[in-house]
């Protein structure tokens, strides 16, 4: 056998130490000796059966193992080396690509805001350099070394995934991207909306490039939506990023013909005309569902031109209603849970929390005071007012006090009955009811003037936001229609998933008064119990906290206190509160705090509606007071996310 340090073979008797290398037979050692070796043979003849013998007995490895391993070595080495080139090759080229893809972000966010600016040049400018980037990326991620690691252990997905993206993101620019940019350059958000009309030549013009684009945008957001989940955090955070826009764009456009036909629809296209009532809310005497709806409106719309009718108090239709003997179509649990006013009172609509049974019920009183069809109704409370004039500028009411996009909610909800008083009218106060009415003409007919010129991105945050806490909501009598409206989030419906359960905490005022202004609603709930069934338990307080002060109270107009006679002070105020469990979730153990018993509270009842739990309570809330109702709820089995709370949309934003 070789002498490691040499190479050469050393004499008979020799035998070879732990270092590798010779002692004689007595010991001494280690030496050197001046054999030549052989030549080192790869594949070797084979060895006689004494030789193997005999190395076997010198070194205890079968000679072919130890030939085998010292090939085995040199060839991991080789790859060890290869391997480590082609890391950094494909690293190199990873961080190549991630450059792109940040080129691309930050044109993407030009790319947006030439479109909204109507700058044609910039926005195909953008596109091309948008276009050529994703190419350079989609030509990388597509060399041999991608395709190699592609097939590697652990990072071999990510790296899959990876090219799938730039392989969606290549399409999209191509099939969607550069039709878009064909089909709407130039035109501006501006052009959409002028002078109370909307273009809708423009809306057609649209729907070609949007038509033509869906398609595209639907398969690649298939493909993203079936990428696995890889090992490295980073790619997965993009996909997750890029998912969730494109999934909401998928499912709005897979029927994008559909959906621009209904829009056009919805404007009165081919000389149709569409009536909306909208619904001026008064959250400072607070409903389940807004506030009481104190104005109305009517709006027209033929072939995009809008006409608005003046606003008028609430009591006009009521008391063509009560004339008429009309009444609203109720279900029985409704009239249970809301009382025969839902049915008989034009002004009780928002008794209900859910916005969709609001829409019909002001629908049915309308058409039956004046025999009118209604397409749809819009309930606006002053935060929405309010957020729209923060992007139109403000109005001047007659009366010369400025409402803008920093006091609407003051002036319309407390102010304005301080500044009033009240007038002894058993209708309302009508000065007050005049300013309220005059505010929300001058502030649509504002919206209309100026929407064409506010800032679009803005404007979309705005509606976004306030269909969210229920201070915009939308009712259309068109299934398709309120479909659309529904996924968009402006519907104001309640949580009809069970996997997404929503609790919910509402009051209605009945100290017959505005000292809603001073209400506040918040929901302790606790981390739940998990149940031998499966189900699982939380414990909940509900407050309803009164924030006047009794010097307030004594200082404030009666029409800002209120006359029920269940009152016991000045600063007290009287509501109704329901609890409305998830659907598929029940209440128990419900109690009122304090309970006020023999007062003339109306008493606790247990009023299902919707196919959901519910429990109703009337309370007397003392100045500076937090009256409260505890109560389990318990979810169903298959229900693991934990309860959100809604609750009615207050006077604070």
């Amino acid at each position: 056998m070789p002498d490691n340090q040499t190479g050469n073979m050393p004499p008979e008797g020799y035998t070879e130490d732990e270092m590798g290398l010779f002692v004689d037979p007595d010991g001494t050692g280690p030496h050197t000796f001046d054999t030549p070796a052989p030549p080192l043979e790869i594949f070797a003849p084979e060895d006689s059966a004494e030789e193997e013998q005999e190395e076997a007995e010198v070194g205890g490895m079968d000679p072919r193992t130890r030939r085998l391993l010292s090939i085995a070595g040199i060839l991991l080495a080789v790859v060890i080396i290869a391997g480590g080139i082609g890391g950094l090759v494909l690293f190199q080229s990873a961080k190549h690509v991630q450059a792109m893809a940040e080129n691309v972000r930050l044109q993407a966010s030009t790319l947006k805001d030439s479109f909204l600016q109507g700058d044609e040049e910039s926005l195909r400018s953008t596109a091309a350099v948008i276009g050529t980037d994703i190419a350079d990326m989609q030509k990388e991620t597509s060399s041999p070394i991608w395709s190699i690691a592609e097939g590697m252990p652990i990072v071999g997905t990510d790296v899959s995934n990876v090219k799938t993206i730039v392989a969606c993101a290549d399409d999209l620019s191509n099939r969607a991207l550069t039709p878009l940019v064909d089909g709407l350059g130039g035109l501006r958000f501006a052009d959409l909306m002028q002078d109370g009309r909307i273009n809708t030549e423009i809306v057609k013009r649209m729907r070609e490039a949007v038509v033509t684009a869906a398609p595209v945008i639907v398969e690649d957001a298939g493909k993203m939506a079936n990428l696995p989940t890889g090992s490295v955090g980073q790619v997965n955070d993009v996909i997750d990023k890029l998912r969730a826009p494109l999934g909401e764009a998928s499912t709005l456009l897979a029927d994008a013909d559909g959906l621009f036909s209904m829009l056009l629809r919805m404007l009165g296209d081919e000389g149709q005309t569409r009536n909306y009532i909208l619904l001026a809310q008064t959250n400072s005497e607070i409903r389940s569902g807004g506030g009481f709806p104190g104005s109305i409106g009517i709006l027209r719309i033929t072939d995009g031109n809008i006409e608005l009718s003046d606003f008028s108090t609430i009591y006009d239709l009521k008391e063509t209603t009560v004339d008429k003997g009309v009444r609203a179509g109720v279900s029985d649990e409704e009239y249970v849970a809301y009382f025969d006013a839902i049915a008989s009172d034009a002004a009780a609509p928002t008794f209900t929390p859910d916005f969709r049974r609001s829409g019909e019920i002001i629908r049915d009183f309308w058409t039956g005071a004046y025999d009118e069809h209604v397409d749809g109704v819009f309930g606006l409370d002053p935060i929405f007012v309010q957020r729209m004039l923060a992007l139109t500028g403000g109005v001047v009411a007659e009366d010369g006090t400025e409402v803008n996009g920093d006091n609407a909610a003051y002036e319309l909800l407390s102010n304005v009955y301080w500044r009033y008083g009240y007038d002894g009218d058993d209708a309302g106060n009508t000065e007050e009811d005049a300013f309220f009415t005059d505010v929300a003409n001058r502030a649509a007919d504002k919206l209309l003037e100026s929407l064409g010129n506010v800032d679009f991105e803005q404007f979309l945050e705005t509606v976004t936001k306030s269909g969210a806490d229920h201070r915009l909501q939308v009712w259309m009598a068109d299934d398709q229609e309120q479909a659309f409206v529904e996924s968009v989030g402006i519907s104001g419906k309640i949580q009809d998933d069970i996997m997404k359960p929503e609790l919910g905490v509402y009051a209605n005022d009945n100290t017959w008064s505005k000292i809603s202004w001073y209400l506040d609603i918040r929901t302790d709930m606790d981390d739940g119990v998990r149940n031998e069934d499966g189900t699982t338990t939380y414990h909940v307080t509900a407050h309803f906290i009164n924030n006047i002060t009794e010097d307030e109270a004594w200082s404030a107009p009666i029409y800002v206190y209120g006359t029920n006679p269940l009152k016991q002070n000045r600063g007290d105020s009287v509501d109704t509160i329901y609890i409305m469990a998830p659907i598929g979730a029940t209440i128990g153990d419900f109690e009122i705090h304090p309970t006020h018993e023999g007062e003339g509270l109306e008493p606790v009842a247990h009023v299902p509606v919707y196919d959901r739990d519910m429990w109703r309570a009337q309370i007397l809330i003392a100045a500076k007071g937090d009256s409260t109702c505890t109560f389990t709820l318990t979810m169903p089995a298959e229900v693991t996310e934990r309860p959100t709370v809604r609750t009615s949309p207050l006077c604070r934003d």
